[in-house]
Order: structure tokens, then sequence, then C-alpha cells
């Protein structure tokens, strides 16, 4: 009986992983990609989509794929962005994927959702489809309570009671990651907002008639992020703000520190959809919950962690060429509302990161993709424990390298040198099958 027991529990190891060990030492190292594969058409993405076949056949794909292999990382995070915007949203590009990550990485994975999968996929290139069904189908897909793939797995605590399973959290070793669903294309805000917080539905306030029958409108309009490459309706763009408001206050709550009250407070006074936000939730039901499951720092710090990794998909930096902060993730947030951004949807989520990481007693590191290339910015928003890493993609397929040490530094410094970065080069050259055909590489 007891054979058959322990042959039974190496069975269930094989198909549901087994759960990783500590870290063995106080020094080691996890892997960061994202925006991969980047095929710029989906005649060449379909090379790669059939049932019998895989990425990996992509020998780009396959270098990274080895190079992460052969680094002895504990574990992968990767960035979003599986596919270009312009090519199909179909089922099989997320099963194709998901058949990469779990069948061919020797460690665990986690992933954190880019706009290509979703929120991009209301635009009239190919066959566009619903947005929010594509999340849906995501969510259903990629997030069962732990990691993706890899020799073991990490159980991944997540909001899925309040409809979130994609924000997710771990600890290991001395520090403690989180994934938060922020995603590019302005974060999915499509409505502008009213000045109470709520998506504007006074449609022929913003709405462009114009924009609907040529889908090209001015970049200065309210209806900019709306309908720019897209027939959306009016409707359709209400519903993505909508969207916006919810994720972004459950994004916010998932990283705080402070007890219920004070930030159920704090929330209420920077942002006025937060309002509109928590008189929906339950009644109020969801500050409930929060209070009985720490959020990231304030675990972190529960658990004296000397380290935070928070990994999203926008890159948040400022986009204004002419602002002094252009390309840095600064604070004061340079919000740019107004024109084609009637609502910046990123000012929350990064004023509440800098609240956190100013208030946390260790390091924390920022990882991103969006924009492709490989960025290590120290002292972001001012702050010396803070680091921002954006990893390269779309053309160049590789990946970067965090090392962790927890003996670094001490008290004194908030645990300086606990993050080590560089750019691991899987491919010399471009990826020609991800270069657009008009811009080249």
């Amino acid at each position: 009986m007891m054979k058959v027991l322990v042959c039974l529990a190496a069975a269930l190891a094989v198909v549901y992983g087994a759960r990783c060990p500590a870290p063995a030492t106080s020094s080691y190292s996890f892997g960061v990609f994202g925006d991969m594969p980047y095929y710029f058409s989906d005649t060449i993405m379909n090379k790669y989509l059939t049932p019998t076949k895989n990425y990996k056949r992509d020998p780009f794909v396959r270098n990274v794929v080895d190079s992460m292999n052969g680094a002895g990382l504990s574990f992968l995070a990767f960035t979003g962005d599986t596919k270009s915007g312009k090519t199909s949203c179909a089922n099989i590009v997320d099963d194709t994927w998901f058949k990469l990550i779990t069948t061919s990485f020797n460690a665990p994975l986690v992933y954190s959702v880019g706009d290509n999968e979703w929120t991009d996929c209301h635009r009239n290139t190919g066959a566009p489809t619903n947005p929010l069904d594509r999340l849906a189908y995501l969510r259903s897909k990629f997030f069962k309570g732990k990691t993706l793939g890899g020799a073991c797995s990490i159980e991944t605590p997540s909001q899925i009671v309040k409809g979130y399973p994609e924000n997710v959290r771990f600890n290991y070793g001395k520090i403690t990651v989180a994934a938060v669903h922020v995603v590019g294309s302005n974060n999915n805000v499509a409505a502008p907002l009213t000045a109470e917080g709520a998506a504007d539905e006074s449609c022929a306030d913003w709405f462009s008639t114009d924009a609907q029958a040529t889908g090209k409108p001015a970049s200065t309009s309210a209806a900019y992020n709306c309908q720019k490459n897209s027939f959306r309706s009016c409707q359709e763009c209400i519903d993505a703000t909508n969207e916006f408001i919810a994720r972004d206050a459950a994004g916010i709550a998932f990283m705080k520190t402070r007890d219920c009250i004070d930030a159920i407070n704090k929330f209420i006074a920077r942002d006025a959809a937060g309002i509109a936000f928590l008189k929906t939730a339950s009644g109020g039901c969801g500050a409930v919950h929060e209070c009985h499951h720490p959020q990231t720092f304030a675990s972190a710090k529960a658990r004296g962690s000397r380290g935070v990794v928070i990994v999203i998909q926008a890159d948040m930096t400022s986009p204004d060429p002419t602002a002094l902060t252009y390309g840095t993730l600064a604070y004061p947030y340079p919000s740019v509302a107004g024109g084609q951004y009637a609502t910046d949807g990123y000012e929350n989520f990064a004023t509440a990161l800098y609240e956190e990481a100013s208030a946390f007693p260790g390091q924390v590191l920022l990882l991103h993709g969006d924009s492709h290339v490989f960025v290590h910015e120290t002292n972001s928003m001012g702050l010396p424990n803070l680091q921002r890493v954006m990893n390269p993609g779309e053309t160049q397929f590789n990946w970067v390298k965090v090392t962790v040490n927890e003996a670094a530094g001490c008290t004194c410094n908030a645990y300086e040198g606990t993050f080590s970065v560089e750019e691991v080069i899987a491919n010399a050259g471009p990826h020609t099958e991800s270069c657009d055909p008009i811009k080249g590489c």
C-alpha cells in the first residue's frame, strides 16, 4: 500500500508540478522577458500555430528558451505581449503560447498580461474581437493559483475573489514578487472620465461620427483612445473605461500597505474613480476582504522581505518628448491628461507605487515591457531604493537576468545591492519576422 501511495504521489507531482523548494543559498537569479514572439503578420505567425507545431520551431525563440534554461534560474517573469497588436486574437494564438511556456522552460513562470493579448483586439486589422471576451479567456486559461510550467511550481495567492485572478503574489527567499495587471494602450482607458470619476456616457460630447467612418480621429480628439484604428461603438468604449476603473482600483489595493480605514480614506481622497468603485464593490465587502488579506507591501514588511518585485506590462514613462521627464518614470507623475489622453491611465497606479516604495525599508524593482528596448533606471521616481527595468522585445529576442543577493546591504541603506541587473544576449541580430515591412527593423 505504501508503495502505491508513493507512486501516486510521484505521478501527481509530474502532473501538477512539485512545490519549488526555498532557495538553497542567499544568492540566486531569475529571468525577465516579454514582447515576444512578435510576428508582424498573421501569415508569418500562422507558420507556428498548427496543433503539431510550436513557437520553438522559430530558432530565435529556441535560443531564448535554451539560454534561460541554461542559466540556472529560480523562476521567470513574463511582462506580457505574446504577439503584435496587429495580429489575430484567436484562441489558438494563446493556446500555442500556453504550450510553449508550460512545456519548454525549466523554471516556473509568472505571467503579467499584455495589452496585445486583449486590450488591442478591437483593432480593425485582421478579425476584430471583443477585448473583454479575450480577457475572460486569458483568465480561464493562464491563472490557476500557481506559476506556469517549470520542473516545480510556486503557489500564487491572487485577487480571484474580486475577479482579478491575474493579480498574483508569492514570496521566494527574502523577496516578495507581485504581478499586477497594468497594460499599455493607456491601460484600456477609451471613453474619457467625468469630473466625478465615472466613464463619460455623453457620447455626443466626445464620440466622433467621422472617426467611426474612417477609424482615424484627430490626435487631439477626446475620442482618440477609443477610435484610433478601431470601429468600436461609443458603448464599447464606455465599457472599456469602466473595466479600467475597477481594475485600476483593485491593482492599487493589491499593493497597499496601510490598514483598511487609512487606505480607503487616502484612496478616496486621491482618486474619484475609487469612490465609484468602492460604492459598488458589494457594499464595501471588498474593503473588508482586503483587511483579512494583507497586500503586497504589507506582506513584504510583515515577513521581513528585503526586496519587492512588481511585474506589469505597461511602460508608464512620460510619452511627451518635449518634457524634461521624457522616457523616465518621474514623481510627481507627469500626467498627460488632455487631448488624446483625455484620462491618463497610469497616474493613479504610479502614484501608489511611489507611496509604497518610499515607505518600504528595502529595495523595490519594477519590471515591465511594452516599448521593446532594454532599460535599467536607478533612482527611479527619485527614490534611491527603486529601480526600473524594461526588457527588450519585438525584434530583439533577448532577456534580462536579475540576481538577488540577500546578504547585501543592511537596514541602514535599505539593503542596497539586493538586486543586480544585466541584459543577456540570446540572439545577436534582430528578428526579421518581427520587423515592420515599412519601417524595417
